[in-house]
């Protein structure tokens, strides 16, 4: 069973020949679902019809080029779209993928951005990577992070400790689909420019992001940053719960 097997974009009149509609016809393809396009233009006309759509034709992933969606409208659509959405730059798609990438934020217990990359990654049988970041200046006594302390303090119990933040945050995601996992990378600096060096240097395919369905909240600062610099596939995916994980570490295993 595909992950996706409707998906939707919005065309600008006179755009229906346009190179991104075609990669995206060949991604759909290997995706194994059917690939639709809505003629309108999103700069002038309301998101209302692009919505109704979605809901008619049972559509499960919205893609809209990167280019449009710092647009009111656009920004309205992603906002109301009850499916994910899948941002198309405007460079060239390969259209074979090469790997999956996963930002965690530690934010939330389960990530439905981690779930979707995972069954991606196993679809297309491409290995995935998670990348944690964690500024210094943010962490305090009062905002901890666990991984820090993981870091100084339970170097020898890191298999154990990323099982259970994978088991965690993808709980539904079955042994073999898991499997596609190829490596953690946690690193401290700032978020944006860290996730956008991982992607250059593991030639990311796609990148995986939870959001909160507005670019002026939450991480909006990092993740404008990376829709500007990113030359890949981004699926954002909102968030449903704000529940947040805590990685157990040294003593806490024992409990």
């Amino acid at each position: 069973m595909s992950t996706f097997n409707s998906l939707l974009m919005p065309v600008t009149s006179g755009r229906i020949k346009h190179p991104s509609i075609e990669r995206m016809r060949a991604i759909a393809e290997s995706m194994r679902a059917e690939f639709h396009i809505l003629e309108i233009d999103l700069r002038y006309e309301s998101p209302l019809k692009m919505l109704s759509t979605i809901e008619r034709l049972s559509s499960d992933l919205l893609v809209l080029p990167t280019a449009i969606v710092f647009g009111s409208r656009a920004q309205e659509l992603m906002h109301k779209s009850p499916i994910p959405v899948l941002l198309v730059p405007e460079s060239p798609v390969p259209r074979k993928f090469n790997s999956v990438l996963v930002p965690m934020s530690g934010e939330i217990r389960t990530s439905h951005a981690l779930t979707l990359g995972i069954k991606l990654a196993s679809e297309f049988a491409v290995p995935l990577d998670l990348i944690y970041v964690v500024d210094p200046e943010t962490v305090s006594e009062e905002c901890p992070c666990p991984l820090l302390s993981f870091l100084d303090d339970a170097y020898h119990e890191y298999p154990r400790m990323l099982e259970e933040l994978i088991a965690e945050a993808s709980p539904l995601t079955s042994i073999e689909e898991k499997a596609s996992i190829r490596d953690f990378h946690f690193c401290t600096g700032e978020a944006a420019r860290e996730i956008v060096n991982q992607m250059k240097k593991r030639h990311t395919s796609l990148v995986a992001i939870e959001w909160h369905g507005r670019l002026t909240r939450g991480h909006a600062r990092v993740l404008k940053h990376i829709l500007r610099q990113a030359h890949c596939l981004i699926l954002l995916v909102k968030t449903e719960s704000h529940v947040h994980f805590r990685l157990k570490v040294g003593k806490d295993f024992a409990a």
